[in-house]
């Protein structure tokens, strides 16, 4: 029985082979027969079945007249022009396929760039969108705050109150306040702390503290004793970041005050004092300085760009980094004074006299020694090697010098 079986399952595998080898030799037969029909046909386009017989006819021609009629000529040239026709043709064609592909793909390329350009748009606007969302967040969040600190000013105007109480009849000698009411300025400027707002239908970039700069206004022009002022409040106060933006501070005493970070761009400052005051990291955009003592003031980092003025004291103030781009001091007194790393492009300096050893060499050909012996700069060496002398206005009773940045 299972010989039987075994039998019976050879021949189905014998059977299924046949049919395979079958199948194979088929496919086999059918891959020549294309094979023979595409190299006839080629033969044929190439070639020509016409151009064959001509060439034939041409020669039994030969070989039976030593010569051939013309008809039998003609067709010769015609099946040959015919079949330079065609392989030119498909030549072309060859030729020509490549250079429409790269066409079309530049064609389809440009397309996609065109959409990916439109897309750009899209998300710079989304961008857009989201930053200006951000702004708008932030805005909020800074009002927020404002508006919770502006409760302040109700304190404030309390003890602006109480001040000008206890300085009502008070004579210029005995202009002080009492203990109580200078703890109580002095918290109030220590809780006043700085913030951003809106400033111009613009958000500053800077957190200020306008409380602290209305406080300071009150005091400075409350006629208070100097020596109290400065050993009592200022000491003990705390008024950086305050915002004097525009504000008129002429006739002020801030001897020794420290405004680190204060906002004064366009300020009116004529006939105060700020000596050994901390003006570190001030904005003083365009101020205008007169008649003002700054003696021993420190200015790293200020914003002194375009400020003006006349006849102000700057001796042993540090200009440290400080930027003074189209500042002009018109007689300024100024004795050994630091202005290295400082920016100086188109800074102007007008003095007022000329020392015996400038009068010496009037043909003015030594700056450095001009420089260093009427203007008093103390870091004379660290300024030429970044800027030069452009310019100047020599007189009888006057000179002046203008820095440019050096093509050194």
């Amino acid at each position: 029985m299972n010989y039987k079986k075994e039998n019976e399952f050879l021949k189905k595998e014998i059977e299924g082979l046949k049919k395979r080898i079958h199948q194979w030799e088929n496919t086999r037969e059918n891959s020549k027969k294309r094979r023979k029909l595409l190299l006839e046909f080629g033969s044929k386009f190439f070639a020509g079945q016409n151009l064959k017989r001509s060439i034939l006819s041409s020669l039994e021609e030969i070989d039976k007249h030593k010569s051939i009629r013309k008809e039998t000529l003609a067709d010769l040239f015609a099946n040959l022009i015919i079949r330079i026709t065609r392989v030119g043709i498909f030549a072309l064609i060859i030729g020509v396929f490549p250079i429409l592909i790269l066409l079309l793909q530049t064609y389809f390329l440009d397309i996609q760039n065109d959409k990916l350009d439109i897309q750009n748009v899209h998300i710079r606007n989304q961008t857009e969108l989201v930053k200006n969302q951000n702004d708008l967040i932030n805005q909020q969040v800074q009002l927020s705050e404002a508006a919770r600190r502006s409760a302040q000013v109700f304190i404030l105007g309390d003890i602006l109150s109480d001040m000008n109480e206890e300085l009502e009849g008070k004579t210029l000698e005995k202009r002080v306040l009492s203990p109580t009411l200078v703890g109580r300025i002095i918290s109030l400027s220590l809780v006043a702390r700085p913030y951003k707002y809106i400033h111009n239908n613009k958000l500053l970039d800077r957190s200020l503290s306008p409380e602290r700069g209305q406080l300071l206004l009150s005091l400075v022009h409350s006629n208070l004793d100097t020596t109290f002022l400065e050993e009592e409040i200022f000491k003990r106060a705390d008024f950086r970041n305050s915002d004097l933006i525009q504000v008129n501070l002429s006739n002020a005493h801030l001897a020794s005050i420290d405004l680190q970070g204060s906002d004064l761009n366009n300020s009116t400052i004529n006939d105060s004092n700020f000596r050994y005051a901390n003006l570190n990291d001030v904005k003083l955009y365009g101020s205008l300085i007169n008649s003002s003592i700054f003696t021993s003031a420190m200015l790293q980092h200020c914003d002194c760009r375009g400020i003006r003025g006349f006849s102000s004291d700057y001796s042993n103030a540090t200009f440290f980094k400080a930027n003074l781009k189209d500042a002009t001091f018109n007689h300024p007194i100024l004795n050994n004074n630091s202005f290295g790393s400082s920016a100086l492009d188109n800074t102007v300096f007008y003095f007022s006299k000329l020392s015996e050893t400038s009068n010496s060499i009037y043909n003015l050909k030594d700056w450095k020694t001009i420089v260093r012996d009427s203007a008093g700069f103390k870091d004379l060496d660290i300024v030429f090697k970044n800027y030069s002398i452009d310019s100047f206005d020599n007189g009888n009773f006057a000179f002046g010098i203008r820095f440019e940045k050096s093509l050194n």
